[in-house]
């Protein structure tokens, strides 16, 4: 596991892994919930919407994921930077999401913040 985020309602856990995997668990039961795949590296971060209804997941493939915790679909399509994402948050009204990472193997290091509109996935402002 690279990454843990306790919900809003401290009811799941939600973890990022060296294998690529979203992982929802009962913090109650302790057991896996669901498997939540599409990365294709690790995931580095994950964290929660307020509302307790979307995760975000960060990867060292150079993509952000939404996911419906409900469904446990992906929503829109992965989100696609140049950098590895180390870091994921939503805005407090979950309509902005900012991914922050880093070139690897480039020589000088070239760090990114990015802000994205959690609706399109279109990029808000660098």
């Amino acid at each position: 596991m690279y990454s843990i985020a306790l919900s809003p309602d401290g009811k799941k856990v939600v973890s990022g892994s060296v294998d690529g995997g979203v992982r929802l668990w009962d913090t109650n039961t302790c057991n896996i919930i669901t498997k939540w795949t599409g990365h294709t590296d690790g995931v580095v971060y994950v964290c929660w919407s307020q509302d307790g209804r979307r995760v975000l997941s960060g990867s060292s493939d150079r993509t952000a994921r939404q996911w419906d915790v409900e469904s446990g679909d992906t929503i829109l399509e992965p989100i696609v930077t140049k950098y590895e994402v180390w870091a994921v948050v939503y805005s407090p009204d979950v309509t902005l999401i900012a991914t922050g990472g880093h070139e690897p193997f480039s020589g000088q290091p070239q760090c990114s913040v990015q802000i994205w509109d959690a609706k399109t996935d279109e990029l808000v402002a660098r």
